[in-house]
């Protein structure tokens, strides 16, 4: 059964797409702010994973990395007496290393720290990157073709209170990193939570300044005036950004919490000039800190392929998945039924599996869960396989569908919600659409298995009297 019927996995007497939530954290410490990405080229499964452990009373940044459903035991990617916190990770494609980039304070050398790595060699010496005297917080990475970007906040404390917070941006060009640079100049504004990613492809800057939400991209060699997504008296805040990829430059997707709407519900903007928003939730619950998978922005209607984000819509906060990807169109799954705080996530696939990480305190301090599917044929910078993937139709169907595809199909299998197979038909040569029939078959929901010669689909599918 291969790929896909990995997606159904038993939770009580139902079935759910994802698997059983999987403690990923370290036991007896507060694990916090997990950030998580893949090796951005065909055929390969390596994933990565980064966060903030207090292992030693302090806080260092520890990994782990993945080829399949399991994970790797921990490295360190430090362990000095500050305080290392707030992690972001990326691929670099031309070196085969991971970069993972973050804030240290509370020891001598404050300031933004990076480091390169994979999971043979574990991790390099930190680099200082920054030095300033004022407050710096929040870095994020990404890696285009040869060349390594960073952007974070910076800016100046007074007490708890913050009296103003500018983006810059730094980078590596295989030699030697950049200067900090300016994105924003203000003496009195909060900019501020500022992620880079890539647009056609150059970098691409998304941020929050004063609930608004901003962007910004360096082209021909110079940074261009930031340029609102937002502009309305409502609170957009905690942005972040899908790209297309190092090897697939494209659009890029914008997704963001708003209460323009009464509560906090999940907004995206895409492609091109970001001006037309998409509403993802309807609820009267707090939806927040909407984190989209990787993927190639190929249209902007309808938002990122697959979107986590945390909601408080069962009394506590959960994570949820919306995918907005065929065949599972505009469909909200909750990924977790604890009945603990479950907030932060961040999402990750390989060509074989879907993965949402978070921060949870279920076990009586903060830790690192996470949650897997099977997949076949998703990639996180590309649509291409999913053009292809077999259609049915109509859906809800009565006394059969249709079943078409552009790829050769060897044959489906139909189980019901308890995994027993109640229908099966083989091909001997399948002509791009074949009539199924439903004859004998009890209405309810039911998963269609397509097998092709390289991969299997699975689609969900109502059956009606």
């Amino acid at each position: 059964m291969k790929r896909l019927l990995l997606a159904m996995f038993c939770v009580g007497n139902a079935w759910a797409w994802w698997s059983p939530s999987i403690d990923l954290g370290l036991s007896g410490v507060d694990d916090i702010h997990p950030q998580a990405c893949r090796v951005q080229s065909h055929g390969y499964g390596r994933l990565a994973m980064v966060w903030e452990s207090y292992l030693d009373g302090n806080a260092d940044i520890v990994s782990r990395f993945s080829s399949g459903p399991a994970w790797s035991d921990t490295f360190r990617v430090t362990a000095d007496p500050g305080h290392d916190i707030c992690p972001s990770i990326a691929y670099d494609y031309t070196r085969d290393c991971f970069w993972c980039v973050w804030r240290r304070y509370g020891a001598a050398g404050a300031g933004i720290y990076v480091a390169q790595g994979n999971e043979m060699t574990g991790w390099s010496a930190a680099y200082q990157l920054t030095s300033d005297t004022l407050f710096e917080d929040l870095p994020s990475v990404c890696v285009i073709h040869d060349t390594v970007w960073i952007v974070w906040q910076r800016g100046a404390l007074f007490g708890d209170s913050i009296s103003f917070m500018n983006i810059h941006a730094a980078y590596y060009d295989g030699s030697v990193w950049s200067p900090p640079c300016p994105l924003t100049s203000d003496s009195n504004v909060i900019n501020r939570r500022a992620k880079v990613g890539m647009r056609y492809p150059h970098p691409l800057v998304v941020w929050e300044r004063d609930g608004d939400i901003y962007y910004c991209e360096h082209i021909g060699g110079s940074w261009h005036t930031a340029q609102p997504v937002t502009a309305d008296i409502h609170e957009n805040i905690n942005p972040d950004l899908a790209h297309g990829g190092d090897l697939f430059g494209a659009g890029a997707w914008i997704v963001w919490q708003t209460d323009r709407d009464g509560n906090y519900e999940i907004y995206t903007t895409a492609y091109d000039t970001f001006d037309v928003h998409y509403r993802v939730t309807f609820n009267d619950a707090a939806d927040i800190t909407p984190s989209p998978l990787q993927f190639q922005a190929a249209t902007r209607q309808g938002g990122p392929p697959v979107t986590a984000f945390s909601s408080d819509r069962n009394g506590n906060q959960d994570i949820y998945t919306h995918f907005n990807l065929w065949p599972s169109w505009d469909t909200l799954l909750q990924v977790d039924t604890s009945q603990v705080d479950d907030i932060s996530p961040v999402m990750t696939a390989s060509p074989h599996y879907l993965w949402v990480i978070w921060q949870t305190d279920r076990d009586g301090d903060w830790d690192i869960y996470g949650s897997y599917m099977g997949i076949g044929g998703i990639e996180e910078h590309g649509l291409a396989a999913m053009r292809s993937a077999p259609h049915i139709f109509p859906n809800p169907a009565k006394a059969s569908f249709i079943l078409h595809s552009a790829m050769p199909v060897q044959g489906i299998r139909i189980y019901d919600v308890l995994g027993r197979l109640v229908r099966t038909r083989v091909f001997a040569e399948f002509r791009g659409m074949e009539e199924i029939s439903l004859t004998g078959v009890n209405a309810g929901v039911y998963f269609v298995i397509v097998a092709t010669n390289e991969d299997e689909f699975i689609s969900k599918i109502i059956v009606t009297k």
